[in-house]
């Protein structure tokens, strides 16, 4: 089974040339390169757990992908499919956006992975990550309103712990969606039921547009007669008359001869789908049952 795809998008993840330094070497690492940061509230020395959390989803068998930056993160997002999107909100280490933009950068990449979800006729899964939810909670509440699951980010076992549960608890559920035999041959025969169907019923459309065409037809030419009368003689207003009848009576006579034959026609086209798709379930069922 091929491991479920994770995008992590998170600007306190460190970089790859700081990925195997021990933690104080880390984080003197990243103030030396980044001297304006400093270390509030811990914000440098988070780097160090958040690289303890990607681990963690790594070594559970996930495939992680890692974006660092908006750029990188809205790159990802609208051209790789991801089964999962792991979205921090706000992005302060990224150095190219103001604060406007930093503050909005998580929700910019969730309408991102929404879009390119569309396109695609997928649904990635996301997971809100944000250390903001226990000061402004109404953020948790729109990311759940919008269908999002909002994860407090916090840096300790406890923390790292919650969100591999939600991504294994979401990787659970995917893998209850799988089709079983029974819905493939059920899929299948439907598909072949359609196809056996989509010729027949055309053409039952052609007819009814061609006999409505005939009484529209025959209309005209009692318009036509009506108009001789006023115009021209009786006489041939009872010619057009009977040239309308005979037409339409003619037409119409042979056009439902033809319906009711394609009428039959399709009847038993589905009475013989149902039956092979019956037997097909049948066949699955005792395969799946084999199996167990």
């Amino acid at each position: 089974m091929s491991m479920l795809k994770i995008l992590f998008a998170d600007d306190q993840v460190p970089s790859d040339k700081y990925w195997g330094l021990e933690k104080n070497e880390l984080i003197s690492a990243i103030q030396n390169e980044h001297p304006t940061w400093g270390n509030t509230n811990g914000f440098i020395s988070n780097f160090y757990p958040m690289r303890l959390t990607v681990q963690k989803l790594q070594s559970a068998g996930y495939d992680v992908t890692l974006a660092r930056s908006l750029s990188e993160a809205m790159t990802l997002a609208q051209k790789s499919q991801f089964d999962i999107a792991i979205v921090d909100l706000r992005w302060d280490a990224d150095d190219g956006l103001s604060p406007k933009e930093s503050d909005a950068a998580g929700w910019k990449i969730c309408d991102a992975i929404e879009k390119a979800d569309v396109a695609t006729k997928r649904q990635t899964l996301q997971i809100v990550y944000s250390s903001r939810f226990d000061k402004e909670p109404d953020i948790a509440m729109r990311a759940a309103d919008l269908n999002k699951l909002p994860i407090y980010k916090s840096y300790n076992d406890a923390g790292r712990e919650s969100l591999l549960a939600s991504v294994k608890f979401i990787d659970g559920l995917s893998k209850q969606k799988q089709p079983t035999d029974t819905q493939q041959a059920i899929s299948k025969f439907q598909n072949i039921l359609f196809q056996y169907l989509e010729t027949p019923l055309k053409q039952q459309q052609r007819f009814f547009w061609l006999i409505l065409a005939f009484i529209i037809l025959s209309i005209l030419l009692l318009i036509s007669g009506a108009v001789a009368v006023v115009f021209f003689n009786q006489q041939l207003f009872n010619t057009l008359s009977s040239v309308a009848s005979l037409l339409f009576t003619t037409v119409l006579a042979a056009l439902t001869a033809l319906l009711a034959k394609k009428d039959k026609e399709i009847k038993k086209t589905i009475t013989e789908v149902k039956e092979q798709l019956n037997n097909a379930i049948e066949r699955a069922e005792k395969a799946s049952k084999s199996r167990h």
